[in-house]
């Protein structure tokens, strides 16, 4: 209970622009996660501290932490976060001036969310592949 909790208030506080408030939360949620060997809420907790860590302009440690998140879906069960970690990666990669990254980052995000007929992401992807053209 307590795990969900921190990582659904974190997650809740980065949505609403408190990333200071969230990244302790998060930090903490992971930590019981992996103590409680909960990988699914791990996994997404990963997520959502990286783009916590994003949005407070630590892009590097954001990278590392999307990529450890991606690396445990992918030798998991719980591969259903993979496309949300790939877009919110490519986003970063987009910030940090990483175009080649972020358009492969995008463009295997879209692969999944057609495999899995998920149209707003389906959309949300494509937008911003034609927005990453936009810098070319």
């Amino acid at each position: 209970m307590q795990l969900e909790l921190l990582s659904r208030l974190g997650s809740r506080l980065t949505i609403l622009g408190k990333e200071n408030a969230a990244a302790p939360l998060l930090e903490q949620a992971l930590v019981l996660a992996r103590r409680l060997g909960e990988k699914r809420l791990a996994i997404t907790t990963l997520l959502n501290l990286a783009t916590a860590q994003q949005y407070l302009g630590q892009r590097d440690l954001a990278q590392r932490l999307f990529q450890e998140a991606l690396d445990q879906a992918r030798a998991s069960k719980h591969r259903q976060e993979e496309d949300f970690i790939l877009h919110h990666r490519g986003r970063c990669f987009v910030e940090q001036g990483k175009l080649e990254e972020a358009r492969a980052c995008f463009e295997q995000a879209l692969l999944l969310r057609k495999s899995k007929g998920d149209q707003r992401g389906i959309a949300s992807t494509q937008r911003a592949l034609e927005e990453l053209r936009t810098f070319q």
